[in-house]
């Protein structure tokens, strides 16, 4: 369809760089649930894909699964038939140049698309077969695609968020990138900053040497949309008040809360409105790892935040604290208002 063709090309010519007879593993589930407003609704842009790629005399080789599929491969198979044979995956590893993955569930962590043992079970499947291409050094792309499933969870139009989603991946490439490391220039010249919120100040210390811009072609995972720039926190540098707009954790979505750090521990939390879930937070935040970075989103073609905090956190402006809970998973505390000023020592 029309309206994907110019992000499929600008992902091949720019981002993937596909010659001619390589080989490239295009995986997605697509939704045919009972309650699926738009069943298949992934087809269209799956075939502009495959498509494209075979223009450029590469080929394309689909792997993909439905909902319905996957529910029916957890409930009818036994344990020993759900795992893969070593000698296929390695097979397919071999053959292929680069792997495309379409559905956001290829990344997004958190979100209870299936009861709790059966998303473990997928989770791990998962892992170990991704695992292998980036250890090889193979370029994989997520392209985190939404779809009504992920429109439901987080209360959001689905129609809406699929333009949303359209309007972050189709952006100038180039531009982003010039204007990412003109961004890293200036970080660099400091290491303690104090971030202004309305009526509160955080003060903290990046590592200059470990800021990253996330759109670097050279790295093996690119994820979509692209667009934010992270700093390494010194963890016991953190001293003040953080107000977050936004507070991001798996399926939980909050709103107007303020986190308080001395000496990188954590005081308090402070929630607007009363909910069970967050309950649920301050205990991850009690047992937290100490790892923390700061995210500053540079994608201008995103104009409203949706509460996906893969879409959310690249917004231009948006800038987040990440921290993590004690399994890796993220927390993130964002803000479209915030004075970023330099401290000098």
């Amino acid at each position: 369809m029309q309206e994907y063709t110019q992000f499929v090309e600008k992902l091949l010519e720019n981002i993937l760089e596909i010659h001619q007879e390589q080989v490239v593993s295009i995986s997605g589930e697509l939704q045919n649930s009972e309650n699926s407003p738009q069943p298949l609704a992934e087809i269209p842009f799956l075939e502009e894909l495959a498509l494209q790629i075979r223009k450029k005399k590469a080929f394309p080789i689909l792997d993909i699964s439905t909902a319905n599929l996957k529910k029916r491969f957890f409930q009818e198979l036994p344990p020993e038939a759900q795992n893969l044979r070593p000698k296929y995956i390695e097979k397919l590893f071999q053959l292929t140049d680069f792997f495309i993955e379409i559905s956001w569930k290829g990344i997004a962590r958190g979100f209870p698309t299936m009861p709790t043992k059966l998303n473990s079970i997928f989770q791990n499947i998962s892992r170990s077969i991704w695992q292998k291409p980036l250890q090889n050094g193979k370029k994989m792309v997520l392209l985190n695609f939404p779809d009504a499933e992920l429109a439901n969870f987080i209360h959001y139009d689905n129609r809406q968020l699929h333009e949303l989603y359209l309007d972050a991946v189709n952006i100038d490439y180039e531009e982003q990138e010039k204007l990412g490391h003109n961004y890293i220039k200036k970080f660099k010249k400091f290491s303690k900053y104090q971030l202004i919120t309305a009526d509160d100040s955080l003060e903290l210390e990046i590592t200059p040497s470990q800021i990253e811009l996330n759109d670097n072609k050279q790295t093996h995972l690119v994820i979509f949309p692209r667009g934010n720039i992270k700093m390494n926190i010194v963890a016991d540098s953190l001293n003040g008040i953080f107000d977050a707009e936004k507070v991001y954790y798996k399926n939980y979505f909050y709103q107007n809360a303020k986190i308080s750090f001395q000496a990188g521990k954590i005081q308090f939390i402070s929630f607007q409105q009363e909910s069970e879930a967050n309950y649920i937070l301050q205990t991850k935040l009690e047992h937290r790892s100490s790892e923390c970075e700061m995210i500053l989103g540079i994608n201008n073609g995103i104009t409203e935040l949706c509460g996906y905090y893969l879409y959310d956190t690249v917004r231009e402006g948006n800038l987040s604290l990440k921290l993590y809970d004690e399994k890796g998973m993220p927390i993130l505390f964002s803000n479209m208002n915030v004075k970023i000023k330099n401290i000098k020592d």
